[in-house]
């Protein structure tokens, strides 16, 4: 469908008209002159034209709008963006006695290509703040901890679970380097992260750093990835602390049982 986006006259009272008049109106986006261009993307240039002539060439329902305001001369262009028709822009002179021309022509296909370009940056912008917005959402809502960093070892993000895991701060978290969270020595650390590198994945169990100094387990999976163009790093951690008291019980248990099979009172 095509929507009206904006509307002006010299007239204040033609626009009112023209706007409740246009959007009482479904537009199909094949339909009439305006869908004439944007299947072709050719322009419409009317530069002198009888209205009743143009009323015989639109639909039965625009012809209420032409015989309120007869268009002496019309030029419609597409609005071309990256090789697509984005929309159109309309131009109709009301008064007899001018003609357009080819410069008029020219002149609102050049103003057209500067707004189908503004209007597709705007569109984009719109389209990449939802995806952060959603990214952002989704990264919050893990119950898991979740941290990014870069191949320089340097954090570039961690979720609310994350920094609730390590007692930290984002403003404080962010001037660490992954060495000082992750409790291996330097060369075990860059060993596992080259492993990281070259398999584009790395799984197992490995122990960070609270802020106040105590060593929490997790268990932890990292993937190779690429934001906005960069490699990145993406990890999730989960706390196994749990999990590893109820082993050592376990193991406890069979070495006290073990012990009682092999000496009986």
């Amino acid at each position: 469908w095509l929507l009206p986006a904006a509307i002006d006259y010299a007239d204040p009272s033609a626009t009112r008209f023209t706007q409740e008049f246009l959007t009482s109106l479904a537009h199909g986006a094949t339909e009439g002159l305006n869908g004439q261009l944007v299947q072709t993307g050719e322009p419409v240039f009317l530069p002198e034209i009888d209205p009743q002539s143009l009323i015989a060439l639109v639909k039965p329902e625009y012809r209420a709008h032409l015989t309120q305001l007869p268009t002496h001369g019309l030029i419609i262009v597409p609005l071309r963006a990256r090789g697509r028709v984005i929309g159109t822009v309309t131009l109709s002179r009301l008064q007899p006695g001018r003609a357009y021309t080819p410069a008029d022509l020219a002149f609102v296909q050049q103003f057209a290509d500067h707004a189908a370009l503004a209007i597709d940056n705007a569109r984009l912008l719109r389209d990449a703040q939802l995806a952060q917005r959603r990214y952002r959402a989704l990264f919050e809502s893990l119950a898991e901890a979740v941290i990014v960093f870069d191949d320089q070892l340097r954090f570039l993000d961690a979720n609310t679970s994350a920094l609730a895991l390590l007692g930290y701060a984002w403003e404080e978290l962010a001037v660490l380097p992954v060495s000082a969270i992750v409790a291996m020595d330097e060369a075990e650390l860059l060993a596992e992260f080259d492993k990281l590198q070259r398999d584009g994945h790395w799984q197992g169990e490995l122990e960070v750093r609270h802020r106040d100094g105590r060593l929490i387990p997790v268990e932890a999976m990292a993937t190779k990835t690429e934001l906005n163009g960069v490699t990145a790093f993406l990890a999730s951690w989960r706390d196994i602390t749990e999990r590893k008291m109820l082993r050592r019980l376990q193991e406890d248990i069979l070495a006290m049982v073990s012990h009682d099979l092999r000496g009986p009172l």
